[in-house]
């Protein structure tokens, strides 16, 4: 063995213990998805890749369909192309973001109502623009703005499934861009389609609620977007927290009668002495409203703020030194969908919330995990210590072998 070969098995050894560290640690901080599985800002189609979520019994409850999307091209391969679709036939009711064949700036959109005659149009929307829209129950909440689609048909037959990026029988495929999915049903998420790959490099996404990758039942193959690296940041929990409507937070933290105008969240974990930012959307109007208090760790009231006159869809907030709870409240007509409770001073781009978020918020957490990959480097300098020690012995070893070898007669 040559002294060469020795000094790269050795820097091997490091990098891979060096790898092994950075993404354990990097992957406490994206865990929004199980072991095996990255997520993705969006995917995108090419017009032949769509999605069949299974989900049906559209004939009964209240649903609701969220889709964030960006439609890339002018012009579509497919008419009517679905962004998303629960469809039937022109007589019968509808969910469904279609957009036209020859411009792609112009939607039909449907919130349970009739799909021929029913559906409303929305045009001159930005292409290369990313858009929201909420389908509902006799509307449609598009990137803010709630239009009412009335008219009713036939109700959809039980067995009519969700697609994305398509119909659920696979026609009508979009080229597009799409970033995030949620289905309710009388107000329970019951899915959280997220955009990923697994360990395979396979794009698709995957449900979180009902812990299923979904992959292209169409032909080819979606293309991934960026790795996201911090999904976590959203601290709010639109679908599991904890509300009470009617309620708003007193001059003494406490809850008060408020005639159903305003939400109050439960307790949500933060750190003391630390900036946060709450930002969001209210139906119909361009300015949100938010007041908040912060609590100890036993939940004794501390203080109450507010945003100030003209402050528009984000209050920036410092916690105090003692400060390790907060509740906020909201006006009923918020967009809670789009809700973000994060860290710095700057709203940013929202984000679902992810279990994950709060053990990160959390400075117990975070001390834990960070004493857990000192405790790992620490390890990891012992390693590498002891095999330096080797490697100079082995080194020194070989040396001496072709030391005396040289000098035989």
């Amino acid at each position: 063995m040559s002294v060469k070969r020795v000094f790269f098995g050795v820097l091997q050894k490091i990098m891979v213990i060096c790898c092994a560290i950075f993404f354990g640690f990097a992957n406490a901080f994206s865990a929004n998805l199980p072991a095996g599985y990255t997520e993705l800002e969006y995917i995108e189609s090419t017009g032949t890749q769509y999605i069949d979520t299974g989900i049906s019994g559209f004939n009964t409850g209240n649903w609701e369909i969220y889709a964030k999307w960006l439609l890339p091209v002018a012009t579509q391969t497919n008419s009517y192309a679905n962004v998303f679709s629960a469809y039937y036939g022109e007589n019968y009711n509808s969910y469904r973001i279609i957009t036209k064949l020859t411009d792609s700036s112009a939607y039909y959109i449907s919130g349970n109502s009739k799909a021929g005659g029913g559906s409303a149009l929305v045009a001159d929307k930005a292409i290369n623009q990313i858009h929201t829209a909420t389908a509902r129950n006799g509307s449609v909440i598009f990137d803010g703005e709630t239009i009412n689609t009335p008219t009713q048909g036939t109700a959809l037959p039980s067995n009519v499934n969700l697609g994305i990026f398509a119909r659920g029988d696979a026609s009508g495929k979009v080229v597009a861009r799409i970033y995030s999915v949620n289905v309710k049903k009388d107000g329970v998420l019951i899915g959280d389609f997220v955009p990923a790959k697994n360990s395979s490099g396979v794009v698709g996404m995957y449900d979180t609620v009902g812990n299923r990758f979904y992959t292209n039942a169409g032909t080819g193959t979606f293309t991934a977007g960026p790795v996201v690296l911090n999904p976590c940041r959203n601290l709010f929990d639109s679908n599991g927290v904890s509300i009470q409507t009617g309620t708003a937070i007193g001059t003494d933290g406490s809850l008060s009668s408020n005639s159903a105008v305003n939400t109050c969240t439960t307790y949500i974990p933060v750190q003391p002495s630390t900036t946060y930012t709450i930002s969001g959307n209210r139906l119909g109007s361009d300015t949100v409203y938010f007041r908040l208090a912060q609590y100890k760790s036993d939940k004794t009231f501390i203080s109450r703020s507010e945003n100030s006159t003209g402050e528009r869809n984000s209050y920036t907030f410092t916690t105090g030194a003692s400060t390790y709870y907060i509740r906020f409240h909201y006006i009923v007509t918020a967009d809670i969908n789009t809700y973000q409770l994060e860290q710095g001073s700057t709203a940013t781009e929202y984000v679902p919330f992810c279990s994950n978020a709060i053990k990160i918020a959390t400075t117990a957490y975070n001390a834990a995990r960070f004493n857990s990959v000192q405790t790992d480097l620490n390890n990891a300098v012992a390693t590498i210590r002891e095999i330096v020690t080797k490697t100079i012995n082995q080194t020194a070893a070989i040396a001496s072998l072709q030391a005396d070898k040289q000098t035989r007669p």
